[in-house]
């Protein structure tokens, strides 16, 4: 969860936002890059589709939301290309606009215009439509969470009843997601049926 170091989230194989920024803040300071941790609040409706039912409405309205800032020549540079990967990404894409949503899946992009790939110079990141309120820049993740600032639960039930749901639910909707990136539609040849070959 959000109080894991980067330690942790490199054993664990596996993250969001908030972990992945904690990891990525450790790693550029390790290399000593200037960098710091930028929080916001973001709508509950960035994560419609991956969570449903109940798991869905037990989710705070508002959830804490980061991305990272690296200063690079002079100017702080906002990194988030971290978050979804490019065949995810496209896939969630897809199905918003099968849905008519502007948001879920992990992704907000009320006009379809956020960019897929990493570019330093474009900050229209993939989850930015959801954001609420601009929380400010952080040198160290834990004191964002100890600042009152921090809106998701942290209570030891709900952590494990959200690992839970991620590792079995959540992850396995992403995978699916991602692999039918890689689905091409059987094609006729030669009168017969045609199996697309495997990519992977």
């Amino acid at each position: 969860g959000d109080f894991d170091k980067a330690s942790d989230v490199i054993r664990q194989k596996m993250g969001q936002c908030n972990t992945k920024g904690t990891l990525f803040l450790a790693f550029c300071k390790a290399i000593g890059l200037e960098v710091r941790i930028h929080y916001s609040t973001i709508k509950k409706e960035i994560q419609w589709g991956l969570f449903k039912g109940i798991t869905y409405k037990l989710l705070p309205d508002l959830l804490s939301h980061s991305w990272i800032e690296v200063k690079i020549d002079g100017q702080w540079k906002k990194i988030d290309a971290y978050i979804n990967d490019i065949k995810y990404f496209k896939e969630a894409k897809k199905e918003l606009k099968k849905q008519g949503l502007t948001a879920g899946y992990s992704v907000s992009c009320p006009d379809n215009d956020c960019p897929s790939e990493f570019d330093l110079d474009d900050d229209r990141f993939q989850q930015m439509g959801s954001i609420v309120e601009d929380q400010g820049t952080w040198d160290d993740t834990l004191y964002y969470l100890q600042s009152g600032l921090y809106r998701n639960d942290p209570s030891f039930i709900k952590k494990i009843v959200y690992r839970l749901i991620v590792h079995k639910r959540v992850n396995k909707k992403i995978d699916r997601m991602r692999l039918s990136a890689f689905r091409k539609p059987s094609s006729k040849y030669n009168g017969h049926l045609k199996s697309p070959k495997k990519n992977f």
